[in-house]
């Protein structure tokens, strides 16, 4: 992205927020590999330009991983009072050569969704940092992997579960 995709994007960004203020409402971006987006850094920025109290992000270890960009502590940081939300996901690259019917591919890397545990994102120092800070906000468990999906929800709700009560 060049600057000027930044300002517009903000420009609009800042309207947007604007105009669902009076309803007392806020804009979040998902943190997402392949946008403006992708890093903690990036977000930050665009939070700055947008320079509104009610515009914010979505922490997403899973897609940062796949972006290659730090998802631990400190993104967290970074984002202090705009982090408004955190997807918790599981995903793992596949190396070269691995061929799978459920791989997706993201640049020139391949890579399967997983569930919570089963994968290389670990939340661990998310959940810790979001614990210090006092972070009383929502937890989303996202899955796009294959399988049944009720017994997929059961096992990241008990692995999340247990994942929290065991934090210190």
């Amino acid at each position: 992205a060049k600057g000027d995709h930044w300002a517009r994007a903000a420009e609009w960004l800042a309207r947007a927020c604007d105009l669902v203020a009076p309803a007392d409402v806020s804009l979040v971006s998902e943190i997402h590999f392949g946008g403006l987006e992708e890093t903690a850094e990036s977000c930050r920025g665009l939070m700055d330009l947008v320079c509104r109290k009610n515009y914010g992000v979505i922490h997403d270890a899973g897609n940062m991983y796949i972006a290659g960009t730090d998802f631990g502590r400190e993104s967290v940081r970074m984002l202090g009072g705009g982090l408004r939300h955190v997807h918790v996901k599981d995903e793992e690259a596949l190396e070269p050569g691995v061929t799978d019917a459920e791989a997706f591919q993201v640049g020139a890397r391949l890579y399967r969704h997983r569930l919570l545990g089963q994968g290389a994102v670990d939340h661990r120092p998310v959940l810790l940092e979001l614990k210090e800070r006092g972070y009383d906000g929502f937890l989303s468990v996202e899955y796009h992997g294959p399988g049944d999906r009720l017994a997929a929800a059961r096992h990241d709700l008990a692995y999340l579960r247990t994942l929290v009560a065991n934090l210190n």
